[in-house]
């Protein structure tokens, strides 16, 4: 059975709270097994460690939680299921680290239903078509169910504003076994200090430019390791090279084709070769005439490159 921690008497009580709780929540079940589009386990790491601020809010996000109850609404109406919204953290209880903080549950007998309200872009929607539910979300409903000690997690997502989806999550016990392992042994990482390796993506590389943002002027001896790294860099930057002359060679090739047309057609497929106007500042004018340095714009960051010393 779940062990109630703290409850709340409204959302903007716990959004107050919430980056001071220390554990791993269901929106944290994705990137601290490193399986989440947005976040890297790495970044996920560096923030519970308090080494990267936490994660800014932006306007998707600040929507997400103005639909919130709109979307459980929806929810209701179209399966008839009532609901209740419990404004409580819990944590499982035998695992502390694991925490559980739901939108809402039915008020079904004998167990209720966990229900997730999700929003999303029409963007977004080929991540759910054919009953899909990004892993993300498969894995918070999982964390949830365990935590919870339910069978059943909802998951309704409202996309482009417009058209809402229902998704039903099934206790899954092998599922639950390997994310509980996987959740603990990245939250161990958490408490010993230790920092996921890089894993390529955009997150992994935002968390190193902003935890090294400033350099000290210093040369150090790298391991052994690194001379396999370098040529792993330099084989994938010839690769990247031979397919951008490729893709460069047959776009020109089609433009010739084109001539002065602006779009071709061979069997389905289109061509388009379409004339625009672009306006930029004209910045050598804006130093003529002095104000360049006045609205100019400084940013700082790092630049990687190789070579031989």
């Amino acid at each position: 059975m779940p062990i109630l921690l703290r409850e709340w008497q409204s959302d903007e009580e716990f959004a107050a709270e919430r980056p001071h709780i220390q554990g791993v929540g269901g929106s944290d079940a994705g990137p601290a097994v490193g399986l989440s589009r947005y976040q890297s386990a790495m970044e996920w790491n560096l923030r519970k460690r308090g080494l990267l601020p936490p994660v800014e809010d932006n306007e998707a996000m600040e929507m997400g939680r103005i639909l919130e109850p709109i979307v459980l609404q929806r929810f209701t109406k179209t399966t008839g299921l009532e609901i209740v919204r419990p404004r409580a953290l819990y944590r499982h209880d035998r695992y502390p680290w694991m925490l559980a903080n739901v939108d809402a549950q039915t008020v079904e007998s004998p167990r209720p239903a966990i229900v997730e309200a999700k929003t999303g872009s029409a963007y977004t929607a080929d991540a759910w078509a054919d009953d899909a539910i990004p892993t993300e979300y498969e894995l918070q409903g999982a964390h949830y169910l365990a935590v919870m000690d339910l069978e059943v997690c909802y998951i309704p997502v409202l996309l482009g504003g417009q058209h809402l989806e229902i998704r039903r999550i099934v206790r899954d016990e092998e599922l639950i076994r390997n994310l509980i392992e996987l959740e603990g042994e990245a939250w161990q990482r958490v408490l010993d200090g230790v920092t996921p390796e890089p894993d390529g993506s955009e997150s992994a590389g935002r968390a190193l430019g902003r935890l090294y943002a400033s350099a000290d002027g210093s040369t150090i001896a790298l391991p052994a390791s690194a001379a396999d790294l370098i040529d792993q860099y330099e084989a994938a930057t010839a690769q990247i090279k031979a397919a951008e002359t490729m893709k460069e060679e047959a776009k020109q090739r089609l433009q010739a084709m084109l001539g002065g047309a602006v779009r071709g057609t061979v069997g389905n497929r289109v061509v388009r070769w379409t004339p625009y106007e672009q306006t930029r500042v004209d910045t050598e004018a804006l130093k003529r005439a002095g104000l360049y340095n006045q609205y100019a714009k400084s940013s700082s960051s790092r630049r990687f490159g190789l070579g031989v010393a």
